[in-house]
């Protein structure tokens, strides 16, 4: 009787969940993107039905409901930033080569062959069972790399040389015949369709084109002379204190008055470590964030760009091994950061550095270009 009660509870709810979504979902100016639109990206992503979605409302609607809100309303933002995008772009006459396109794939597909292999090397039963599926699609290389990819299937525990021989393994099937295959395995694991994904690629080599088009080698240079360290490959360790500025229960900003508080308590507590008091200690002892307190405050090697609070990475890519600096107030709230080591780069040739530099104009340009865009643009969201 109980479970009849709870059934027939989530389907009333799934019932008003879909009441929710209009036929129209969102509109970018004059254009509209259909509740059949947003139906379709999502079936495509987690293969929700057999086949296409049918344009009527049971079908679409049980697409949508068959998933949490937050993940439907990310996938309604996807849409809204494709469309304005590829509008935008269509108006200022932008169009790309074949080529083009081939190498926008290239590099949009790398980053997911890499979280791919790191996954794998902490969930190494799985990823070598995909290997030995891989590899049966070339002859020649299944010869060559079979045997060994099936002893290491058979160890219980993997040394740190067997875990460089898999990605040895993992780097020859990505460069080879089998890289086809093989990215079949890596959408796959990531949730990503082939549809959607050449859709991503049109555009964003279209975007690139015209940022490249209309690219300032004076901001080029700047980029040079200002980041040749993290360009070349060069990274940091960093260590931190936290102190919360919201709420871990209600997620709510705290009064201002215990902001301040908060602030001068760290700005006591950077002066002692000056003085000589130890950084990790304080760590262990004050430190809001649990996941790093016991770990002496240590966030590991972060990246220049992409993963860390910018307010952060921007300090502590200034500041000098062993240096203290802060407080640095993020949205989390206020740290006290101390980069605990250096590692350098390769000396790159000036053309190789150059290369490197247009990519991160690129991906800076694409931002604020974005930005500017969502903002002349009329957005309306038909639901939340």
């Amino acid at each position: 009787m109980y479970k009849k009660y709870v059934v027939a509870l989530v389907i009333f709810m799934c019932s008003v969940w879909a009441e929710d979504v209009p036929k129209v979902v969102a509109s970018i100016d004059s254009l509209k993107i259909s509740r059949h639109e947003l139906a379709e990206l999502l079936n495509d992503r987690y293969q929700l039905l057999e086949g296409k979605v049918k344009r009527d409302k049971s079908a679409e609607y049980e697409v949508i409901n068959s998933l949490q809100k937050r993940v439907v309303l990310a996938a309604l933002e996807e849409l809204i930033t494709l469309r304005l995008t590829k509008s935008k772009l269509t108006k200022l006459k932008v169009k790309c080569v074949p080529k083009e396109y081939v190498e926008e794939a290239k590099r949009a597909e790398k980053p997911f062959f890499t979280m791919y292999a790191k996954w794998g090397l902490s969930n190494p039963i799985s990823f070598l069972d995909s290997l030995s599926k891989i590899l049966k699609g070339d002859k020649k290389l299944n010869d060559k790399y079979g045997p060994a990819v099936k002893n290491l299937s058979l160890k219980f525990r993997l040394s740190v040389e067997d875990r460089k021989e898999i990605l040895k393994i993992w780097s020859a099937v990505e460069k080879s015949s089998l890289h086809g295959k093989a990215r079949m395995h890596v959408f796959k694991h990531h949730s990503i369709t082939m549809k959607n994904f050449k859709t991503r690629v049109k555009v964003n080599a279209m975007l690139r084109k015209y940022i490249i088009q209309n690219k300032s080698n004076k901001d080029i240079q700047e980029i040079m002379d200002k980041e040749s360290f993290p360009l070349s490959g060069g990274i940091i360790r960093l260590s931190h204190i936290l102190f919360f500025t919201i709420d871990p229960v209600s997620k709510k900003e705290l009064p201002a008055e215990e902001q301040k508080k908060l602030y001068q308590k760290m700005i006591k507590m950077k002066k002692k470590i000056v003085s000589g008091g130890n950084f990790e200690k304080m760590a262990e002892k004050y430190s809001d964030d649990e996941t790093t307190k016991y770990k002496n405050g240590d966030l590991g090697f972060v990246p220049r760009w992409g993963m860390f609070a910018k307010e952060i990475i921007e300090v502590a890519y200034k500041s000098k091994k062993d240096e203290i600096k802060g407080p640095i107030k993020t949205e989390f709230g206020y740290h006290l950061i101390k980069v605990t080591d250096v590692k350098k780069g390769k000396d790159l040739p000036t053309s190789e550095l150059r290369e490197k530099a247009i990519e991160r104009y690129v991906a800076m340009k694409k931002e604020k270009i974005l930005k500017k865009w969502y903002g002349d643009a009329k957005i309306t969201r038909f639901f939340r």
